[in-house]
């Protein structure tokens, strides 16, 4: 029965061993899931960086063409409306005080009229 005795032991002991082994293997596995997921997270964030900054830069171009045709309409749109009423005092486009919008990309610019 000793000898039996000693067996038990022996599987116990290993029993403890796997499990011990297979804990760690877990914690291995998990700490290097999360780098992997913290590396593929900033390589993410890092590719979607540029288009980002891309698509800023269009639109900003884009409010920026925006503003100038406007800009333009309004101006033109003064000259005609003073060539349609000749009895009204004439002004020139040059005395019109320059207005300030605020434009929606970036958030604190802006940009002067006229």
């Amino acid at each position: 029965m000793h000898a039996r005795g000693a067996g038990s032991d022996a599987i116990r002991d290993a029993t403890k061993d796997a499990d011990k082994q297979i804990k760690q293997f877990a914690e291995a596995q998990a700490t290097w899931l999360e780098l992997v997921s913290l590396k593929d997270q900033t390589l993410f964030l890092e590719e979607q960086k540029a288009p980002y900054d891309a698509w800023r830069a269009d639109m900003e171009a884009l409010i920026e063409g925006q503003n100038s045709t406007l800009r333009q309409v309004v101006m033109q749109a003064a000259v005609s409306l003073r060539a349609r009423t000749p009895g009204m005092e004439s002004r020139s486009t040059e005395s019109i005080s320059p207005k300030i919008i605020a434009a929606p990309i970036p958030p604190k610019r802006v940009i002067p009229w006229g």
